[in-house]
């Protein structure tokens, strides 16, 4: 069967269908080009990325960087207070020492504390002998601090316990700035009939008992003239009701604040303790 030549219109639609496949294969022969480009791209980048991983250089950046990310603090868990342990404690605080058997009669807990303190340009004191009230002023650039200290022993006190040798006044400083502050002596030195301070004939001892006196000095009565006097407290019996408590002056920098004072007590062989005032 012979073959009839195609006529123009068919001549132009097989030209137009030929030049439409030739299109296509050069558009998939070009997406073709870029995806493998693309790949061999991507490729070398992450070849380059691992080999530099391994570099000197890029650990030395890595670890860099995690040093400067901030180490979050932990919160510190706080000590439970023991006044059985020596050192800096706070107002009010107990510092106690244990000792067994003594004297071969009964266990013994002594606890002291400052429990208390007045700051004061000057003071006003009464002499029973003098009849009258004097002023007492400190030395040039300093202030009177009184601290008010307390001991004690709790128990049942015998007749044959074993008793407590008074830890003075002077075993009690007052250190500002690194600087110990010894007791100021003054007022102990007008004698015996010292015995009432104006600006603290308000103030009660430790226990609520009574007013509060000097540290160590008991008032007592003088029964052939009928005038108190102070003496000595020489020894610390079993029972809360024995406490020794009262104050101790010291003179002070006129610059110094509570939160610059502490008081420190040394007590034998048992231990050392501090007291902040503020």
């Amino acid at each position: 069967m012979p073959i009839l030549p195609l006529d123009k219109d068919e001549e132009i639609a097989w030209d137009r269908l030929i030049a439409v496949i030739l299109l296509g294969i050069v558009i998939l022969a070009s997406l073709f080009l870029v995806v493998s480009v693309l790949f061999h791209t991507e490729t070398k980048k992450t070849a380059n990325i691992s080999e530099n991983q391994s570099s000197p250089a890029w650990i030395a950046n890595r670890t860099l960087i995690k040093t400067l990310v901030p180490t979050p603090t932990p919160t510190p868990i706080p000590t439970p207070f023991s006044p059985y342990i020596p050192g800096i404690r706070n107002l009010t605080q107990e510092f106690t020492w244990h000792r067994e058997n003594v004297s071969g009669c009964k266990d013994m807990d002594v606890n002291v504390t400052i429990w208390g303190y007045k700051i004061l340009p000057y003071y006003r004191y009464f002499h029973a002998g003098w009849g009258g009230y004097y002023y007492q002023k400190p030395d040039p650039g300093k202030k009177y601090l009184f601290v008010y200290a307390a001991l004690w022993i709790p128990g049942t006190s015998n007749t044959n316990d074993a008793r407590l040798w008074l830890p003075t006044a002077d075993h009690f400083v007052v250190t500002y700035q690194g600087t110990a502050i010894p007791l100021d002596p003054t007022y102990m030195d007008y004698g015996t009939g010292a015995v009432t301070i104006s600006e603290l004939q308000h103030e009660k001892d430790f226990t609520n008992s009574t007013l509060i006196g000097y540290y160590g000095k008991r008032l007592s009565l003088n029964p052939r003239t009928g005038k108190q006097y102070l003496e000595d407290e020489s020894w610390v019996r079993f029972d809360e009701s024995n406490t020794v408590s009262g104050f101790i002056i010291y003179q002070v920098p006129e610059a110094a604040e509570p939160e610059d004072l502490q008081v420190q007590g040394s007590f034998y062989s048992f231990g050392t303790a501090v007291w902040r005032l503020a």
